[in-house]
Order: structure tokens, then sequence, then C-alpha cells
């Protein structure tokens, strides 16, 4: 009986590949916690945001708060390019 070896990259690959059905299982959960509210549930949600922080705040808190998805959409690319550079790094080693 042989034993399969299992090549390198094939676990590279297996790894992306769990990496990113973890963030679709987040994405599937977030959206599911979105769409649990209704229009009646987010308009309370709205008039309390406007009555807690005024109409003076929202924008700086709108700003903070793409300035956060920016910052970690930036993460995000460094380490898909941190992958992407380690799996060349493992073709380069095996020629």
């Amino acid at each position: 009986m042989m034993r399969r070896h299992i090549h390198p990259i094939s676990k590279t690959k297996l790894n992306i590949v769990t990496l990113s059905l973890n963030n679709l299982q987040r994405i599937m959960t977030m959206l599911t916690i979105l769409l649990a509210f209704g229009v009646t549930e987010w308009g309370l949600i709205v008039a309390a945001v406007l009555l807690l922080f005024g109409g003076r705040k929202i924008p700086e808190l709108m700003k903070g708060l793409g300035q956060g998805i920016r910052e970690f959409n930036n993460a995000k690319k460094d380490v898909k390019k941190h992958i992407e550079d380690g799996m060349k790094e493992d073709t380069k080693k095996e020629e």
C-alpha cells in the first residue's frame, strides 16, 4: 500500500480555503443578525443614536467608522499579500 505524499503547496491552498470558508461563515452570521431587524427596529436604533449623540457628533462618528474600515481593509490586504508571498517562496524552494 503506497502512501500519498501531500504536496506543501496543497497544504497551503487548503489553509487558504479554510480561511475563506471561515470568513464566509462570519459574513453570513453578520448578515443574519442584520436581517433579523425589521424597519421598526432600525428606526428605533437610528432614533436612539440621534438622541444619544446628537446631529453634530454623527459625522464625526461616521468618519471614525470609515477610518476603522479602511484600516481593517488595509490589514486584510497585507495578510493576503503575506500569504501569497509565502506561497511563492514555497514554489521557489521546490524548484
